[in-house]
């Protein structure tokens, strides 16, 4: 039960991050990467706490606005800019074609076109004038909305795979998106609601303001997910793996935006 449970563990951190050995020990087989799933939001927050240490210890010594950089840095050094990249393949096809067929084709190809190069601009601009911004709240809070942040983004895939088919034909992930059932996507919103209550309550929020709080959290992400969701039935007629990349970056900009104003408020 053991080593089966750390194959699930190095499966979702060979698929989320670039760590080098844990693909060793990791199960390449869909089922497992599907199954593997149900970590991806403990893994996006434990991204979330590397890059929050980075933002600290930079801000300590060479500012905020300097150290929300390197914190970005860190980021794509250790996911491989993966999700950033289906950003703007994603951007460059939904707006770039016509059919669907053409704007499959355009997410496919590795040049970068003017749609995703201003969203990649936008995105990356956009996070670290947030990051700067959180680096100014006391350490606990800056870890804590980080890793929120992080697990919050990795577990948006979750049911946009469930809500939508995946479109592309012959496509590695393909097996891996249909893999994923209902009970994945459960447990795995279910350990990101764990995650963010226990974050909310070390970031020393009360348990009814942590309940309020995710509520209202989880409230402005589904309407995002939908957004994106009718977006993609609109245009493509379904998923792809950069689509899915795309909600796992603007899932994760939404709650540093509402983090920052909640801190915001809190302190005017």
């Amino acid at each position: 039960m053991l080593s089966s449970f750390w194959t699930l563990i190095c499966t979702a951190l060979t698929f989320l991050t670039r760590l080098p050995l844990v693909a060793r020990y990791a199960d390449p087989a869909p089922i497992a990467l599907a199954r593997s799933a149900v970590l991806w939001p403990a893994i996006g927050a434990l991204i979330g706490l590397s890059i929050a240490v980075v933002l600290l210890i930079s801000t300590y010594w060479l500012g905020a606005a300097i150290a929300a950089w390197l914190a970005i840095l860190a980021g794509l050094l250790l996911t491989g800019a993966f999700h950033e990249d289906g950003l703007a393949d994603s951007f460059d096809g939904l707006w770039g074609g016509f059919t669907p067929l053409r704007r499959l084709e355009i997410m496919k190809d590795s040049r970068l076109g003017t749609y995703g190069a201003l969203a990649l601009i936008l995105l990356i601009g956009l996070k670290a004038a947030l990051l700067a911004e959180l680096a100014k709240a006391a350490p606990l809070v800056v870890c804590a909305g980080l890793m929120a942040a992080h697990a919050l983004a990795r577990a948006s895939v979750l049911p946009l795979t469930r809500w939508l088919p995946y479109v592309r034909e012959g496509a590695d992930n393909k097996p891996v998106a249909e893999a994923i059932s209902a009970n994945i996507v459960a447990i795995g919103l279910s350990l990101t609601v764990l995650i963010l209550l226990t974050l909310l309550s070390w970031a020393g929020i009360g348990l009814l303001e942590s309940i309020k709080l995710s509520g209202v959290l989880f409230a402005v992400l589904i309407i995002v997910w939908l957004g994106w969701a009718q977006v993609l039935r609109h245009k493509l007629g379904g998923v792809t793996g950069d689509t899915l990349g795309a909600v796992n970056q603007l899932t994760e900009v939404a709650v540093l935006l509402l983090a920052c104003g909640y801190l915001r408020f809190k302190a005017g």
